[in-house]
């Protein structure tokens, strides 16, 4: 190997977590991670043979990168979250594995050999999109990995770049009462938002708010080929709704009885009940975003976010208000782990 092998790839992080295994060709089974103890960002099993990498995603793609290396490269520039090493034993390929029982192959540079050490240095980024692209309370993540290996002798665990113990905002500072997931059949063709525990009768056709003002229908057709996710978060202040990177599909103001909003894509056979602020009896001001109609989205998502009227008329009257500074949401309500919560309701 005269300079570093390079791979690039997406994988798919499943509770957190992704493993990476050594082992030999003549192996008939990958084995499985056994006696991790979960305390390190990668944590090798006793044999050295399996690694659990720990990921910020609860479900979703990885950006993987993997550079190997005849010697210890020097430090990768770059603003990295967090940058943590390890020794494990590989031999001619790195085994990725997933608790879905996914499965991808890396080779590692060079002639057959047998298990041998090696050192592993990963690098984790966490990059962002800026405030405004996305609805309140979406805040969508992307996770990258470069592992840097190279051959050497096993030495003990070492934290390069320590990761700050906090990431995100938390509920409390977002004024977050709670979050809940839209579990979507297919096909739907409209999602309806009521207060009360009965359904609200419409008439006509297209968006509508119903006659007793309890709730409102978004029509939900014209998404072509895909699956729909979606999810309500519920807020005790108000936020700004637009968001560029998305559809205002509705902005509302409900009345009814109870401290829930009740969502319901049609076809399905319950409903999510989305808690709200407690001690406030609305209105309630009520904005639906969706994204994804286009093409190149493989999937159409929904977002319903939800606030005390009184909230938002405030804020509007106070431009420089606290209410109208977005924040972020807390990592387990970020994207990947949103849509795969609602895939596994679904299936």
């Amino acid at each position: 190997m005269s300079g570093p092998v390079r791979h690039e790839m997406k994988f798919y992080a499943c509770y957190h977590q992704y493993w990476m295994i050594g082992t030999l060709d003549s192996d008939d089974e990958v084995p499985q991670p056994k006696n991790v103890t979960g305390e390190r960002r990668i944590d090798v099993t006793r044999k050295a043979r399996v690694a659990k990498v720990e990921t910020y995603y609860q479900h979703g793609d990885v950006n993987l990168v993997f550079e190997f290396h005849e010697h210890e490269p020097p430090p990768e520039p770059g603003e990295w979250h967090e940058v943590v090493e390890n020794s494990m034993r590989l031999a001619n390929e790195v085994f990725l594995e997933n608790m879905d029982f996914g499965s991808a192959a890396i080779p590692v540079p060079g002639k057959p050999a047998e298990l041998a050490w090696w050192r592993v240095r990963l690098h984790v980024r966490l990059d962002r999109d800026a405030e405004g692209v996305h609805p309140v309370g979406y805040d969508e993540v992307r996770e990258t990995h470069l592992i840097q290996l190279w051959p050497a002798a096993r030495s003990k665990p070492e934290v390069v770049v320590q990761a700050p113990e906090e990431v995100g905002s938390s509920w409390e500072e977002l004024g977050i009462v709670a979050a809940e997931t839209i579990g979507f059949n297919d096909p739907s063709r409209s999602l309806v938002l009521h207060l009360g525990d009965s359904m609200p009768e419409f008439t006509g056709e297209g968006l509508q708010v119903s006659a007793d003002g309890r709730g409102v229908r978004v029509l939900t057709s014209g998404w072509g080929e895909k699956d729909l996710y979606g999810a309500g978060i519920s807020f005790t202040r108000a936020f700004p709704t637009e968001a560029s990177g998305w559809e205002k599909e509705a902005e509302v103001t409900l009345t009814g009885p109870g401290q829930v909003l009740r969502m319901v894509p049609d076809g399905s056979t319950w409903g999510t009940e989305l808690a709200l602020p407690e001690g406030e009896s609305g209105p309630w001001h009520v904005v639906v975003h969706a994204r994804g109609r286009n093409p190149e989205r493989e999937d159409g998502e929904y977002h319903v976010t939800v606030w005390p009227a009184g909230c938002w008329a405030a804020s509007r009257e106070r431009p420089g208000s606290a209410a109208h500074t977005p924040g972020t949401i807390p990592f387990a309500l970020q994207h990947g782990a949103l849509a795969t919560q609602i895939r596994r309701l679904q299936g």
